[in-house]
């Protein structure tokens, strides 16, 4: 992450200071007016390192919390 934050040639724009850390995340539902996601469920996004996020819905992999192989 610490070379996307510097300025040249690269295959992707450097981030900014200020912008959100580009990162793969896990994140919980607080509240969905998407009908496709309820408060609760859990995501898997490109939504980046920040606490909260707005999304669309598009781009989101929701997550079966009740998967057998997922660690309790």
């Amino acid at each position: 992450m610490r070379g996307w934050m510097n300025e040249g040639k690269s295959y992707i724009p450097p981030v900014g200071i200020g912008e959100v850390m580009r990162a793969g995340t896990v994140s919980q539902v607080v509240e969905s007016k998407n009908a496709a996601y309820k408060v609760g469920d859990f995501i898997y996004s490109s939504e980046g390192v920040q606490q909260y996020s707005v999304s669309n819905g598009k781009h989101l992999i929701k997550i079966d919390s009740n998967k057998e192989d997922l660690p309790r």
